[in-house]
Formats: structure tokens, sequence, C-alpha cells
């Protein structure tokens, strides 16, 4: 028995075919526009919409001071790294967020979701004072009678309370004390009717905690210094007010940062102007009275070049002195628990200084860590093993820089040493001058060395004024 079979593949569209298997099937095609339909339906009704709020920062700034006295500028940035840690810190958060005055969030809970109600509710809740810090985080819930009365309700440590008030009233319980403002009751009570209403106290540290995860901080060009902030969340304007509101919180610290340093070297120089004002005033007397008696206007230049070599040797002398001066100042800083503020002071006070390039980094790296040291404060316990391994990487740290300072001060002390021996060494050979002739030389270079100090120290001071 034979039986021959053939299969026929069309390979061409043809548009009978599609409508006999459209004819068929028809309701498969009706199901898949249904099924997708919902889908598209439920995700619109029900997925929140994500908005993006960003600033684009601008570090780089206009000298005035530089452009009027033709001097670099004293606070010029070298990088916008440490710029970006600070945007990025929990503690320039903690400040921003304080500032926006998030004392209670309002939320309206849906069937599926929950919604903040950031500047967009119908009700607003005036905290003036909260006795119970653990009642923070624990919701409040709202509802509405028919006699135009609230009756707020609560659980706190495995009790029930409730108080009912009028709006637009103060509600005072045993655990805390509000106002209660509403524009519109129509409008209250429909949003009460659709959705459950309730307000929380805020910790603002577990707040700051809680919306930091948004921020973004990345740098856009390290040539112009600028730096993009931005935030993403459900609520447009919560996004848009914390960008504002990190960006001038970091403004604000940062001018005050520089204001405090700039205050602190002026106070140093202003001492020093002090007493260099009363060393030139008698130095300048006592050439004065030397020439005075000795009938001394003018005597010519013998002892010129000694008196320059000393001059040299001194001027070497002091900035070695200066230096020192700057190492004892970062040695007695470098405390088992240091100051996160006064460790990133002492960056500036190393500038121009002959280690500046050794103890810089290690000084920058060790306020990275103490920065992250607070941060983690901010949520662990100090019996954290990442807290734990961060001091001994911060005593280590420290350790380390005062090795470095001991061996820089060795270092100087030796060239001071050797410097005083030169000294010495020409004023011998001064010492077998005329003596009327080396007493005016004398005199008359101690005048011009106070005159020269004064008059830097003068510049400076305009300098960090301006």
């Amino acid at each position: 028995m034979n039986s021959n079979s053939s299969i026929f593949i069309n390979k061409d569209y043809n548009p009978i075919i599609v409508s006999v298997i459209l004819r068929r099937y028809w309701w498969w095609v009706l199901l898949l526009i249904v099924f997708f339909m919902s889908i598209a339906f439920f995700y619109l009704r029900y997925t929140k919409p994500v908005y993006d709020s960003s600033m684009l920062i601008q570090l780089a700034e206009k000298d005035q001071g530089k452009e009027l006295l033709e001097i670099d500028n004293v606070n010029k940035r070298i990088d916008i790294s440490s710029e970006i840690e600070l945007l990025r810190s929990q503690f320039l958060f903690e400040i921003a967020i304080a500032k926006m005055n998030m004392n209670v969030s309002l939320f309206s809970k849906g069937k599926i979701l929950t919604e903040e109600k950031y500047h967009q509710s119908s009700f607003t809740i005036l905290p003036y004072s909260l006795s119970d810090s653990s009642l923070c985080e624990v919701p409040i819930w709202i509802e509405t009678t028919d006699n135009h009365q609230i009756k707020l309700s609560y659980a706190l440590n495995g009790k029930n309370y409730s108080v009912k008030s009028g709006v637009n009233k103060s509600v005072k319980t045993t655990h805390f004390e509000i106002g209660f403002k509403v524009e519109n009751w129509d409008v209250l009570k429909q949003d009460d009717e659709a959705n459950e209403l309730y307000f929380t106290f805020n910790n603002q540290k577990t707040l700051a905690s809680r919306l930091i995860a948004n921020l973004e901080v990345n740098p856009v060009d390290a040539n112009a210094k600028t730096i993009e902030l931005r935030y993403s969340g459900n609520n447009p304007e919560l996004c848009r007010d914390i960008v504002q509101s990190v960006a001038q919180t970091f403004f604000n610290y940062d001018e005050e940062l520089k204001r405090k340093s700039a205050d602190n070297i002026l106070s140093f120089i202003q001492i020093q102007l002090d007493s260099i004002a009363g060393e030139l005033k008698d130095s300048k007397d006592s050439l004065t009275d030397f020439q005075r008696k000795s009938h001394l206007s003018d005597p010519e230049n013998e002892g010129g070049n000694l008196t320059q070599d000393i001059d040299k040797y001194q001027d070497i002398l002091f900035d070695l002195e200066n230096e020192l001066a700057t190492l004892k100042t970062v040695h007695s800083k470098l405390k088992a628990e240091p100051n996160r503020l006064d460790i990133y002071r002492l960056i500036p006070e190393m500038l121009g200084k002959s280690f500046e390039l050794s103890l810089t980094k290690q000084i920058t790296d060790l306020n990275l860590l103490l920065e992250r040291k607070e941060e983690l404060l901010t949520n662990v316990t100090e019996n954290n093993s990442e807290l734990k391994n961060l001091n001994l990487r911060i005593q280590s740290k420290i350790q380390s820089i005062r090795r470095s300072v001991e061996v820089i001060q060795e270092r100087i002390m030796e060239q001071a040493k050797v410097i005083k021996g030169k000294i010495g060494i020409v004023e011998g050979e001064y010492l077998k001058m005329p003596q009327k002739k080396m007493e005016y030389n004398r005199l008359k270079s101690l005048q011009d060395l106070n005159e020269k100090y004064y008059t830097l120290l003068t510049e400076k001071k305009i300098m960090y004024s301006i």
C-alpha cells in the first residue's frame, strides 16, 4: 500500500490566508489586545513617576584682588575632589535638610500606593513641640467627622491614643502639640474618603539618611571646575528644594570656612605687625642716635658685601624658623582624637613651604578618613568592625604624619644650625671693620630688615582682607 504526502511552503505574503486565520482565531487577537491594554493601564495607574532636579555648580570665580593688586588668589582651588566629597557628605546633607524645616511629613495611603504629600496636601501640620522622641516615624492617622472636626489616632509602646479637635486650632496631647491648618474642608473631606491620611514626626538624622540615597554629585569638567548636583524622587517640588538647599548650604559652609581661615590668618598677621612696628621704631631710633653721637651720616659701604651675606642668611634663617613653627603647629594638632576641621585647616598653612608636597597629600588622606568616620558614626555604633578598622587606619596615618614631621624638623634644624654657623663666620669677619662703620651698617641692616618684614606683612594683610 503506497501513500504519498506533499508539504507546500508559501514564502510569499498572501492576504487571503491572513484573512482566513484572523476569521478563525479572531478571539486570540482580541484577547491579546485586552491583555496588553490591561498591563499598560495598571502600569500607568500604579507606578509612581520619577522626577529629576539638577543644578550645575561652577567653583571657579573671578578674583578681583588679583586684578587690583596683581597677586595670586590666596584661596585658589587646586582640584574639585574635596568639594565633591563635601557635597556628598552626610554632614552637609543633614544641615541642608534641617534648613528645609521638614519636621513632619504628610502622607496619603491608597489601596496600593502610599504618596508623600510634600507641599501638595489639603492640610498643614505646624509642629509646636514634641515631648516624646520615640513618636518619631510613628504614623498619626487623620479622620474627618461630620461636624467639621478631625480625629487623630496613633499607637505608641503598645497603647492606642486618640484626640479630637476642630480645624485651624492647636491640638495638644501628652506626647506632642501641633497646629492643624485647613484651607478647604470639602477638599480635606474628599481626600479622607478617597485615601487614608496620616503624618509623622521626622528624626532629622533618619530623614537625611533616607533621602541622601537619591542624591548624585558628579564632576562635569575638571578644568572648568563644574559639578552637577542631581536629585531623583517621586515629588518634583521636593527634588527641586533639596537640590537648592544642598547647593546653598554648600556655598554658605564654604564661605564660612574660608572666612574663618582668613580671620585667623589676619589675626596672626596683625600680632606680628604690632611686634615688627615696635622693633622698626626702635631700630630707627637707634640708628638716628648713633649717627648723632658719632657724627656719621653716610659712611662708605666698605662692609656692603658682608651686610648682603648677613641679610641673605638671616632671610634663610627666618624662613627655616617659620617652617619649624608651622611643623610645630601640625604636630600639636595631630592628637589621638583629632578634630577634622583643625586637620582641614592645616592644608593652607603649608602652602609655599619646602615640605608642602610631602605633607599635604598625607593630611588630605587623613581628612578623608575622618570624614568617612563621621559618616559611619551617624549609622553604626563604636563596636562596628568597619569603624574599628577605620580608627586603626586613622591612628596609623597620624603616626606616619608624625614621623614625617619629626624627620622634616630634624632636617630643617640641621639646616638652621648650618646657617647660624655661617652667620657667625660672616659676623666675625665683619667685626674686623672699623667700629663706627660696623655699628652703622649693623643698625642700618636691622632697620632695613624690619622695614622689609613690615612691608611684607602689610601686603599679606591686604591680600587676605580682600
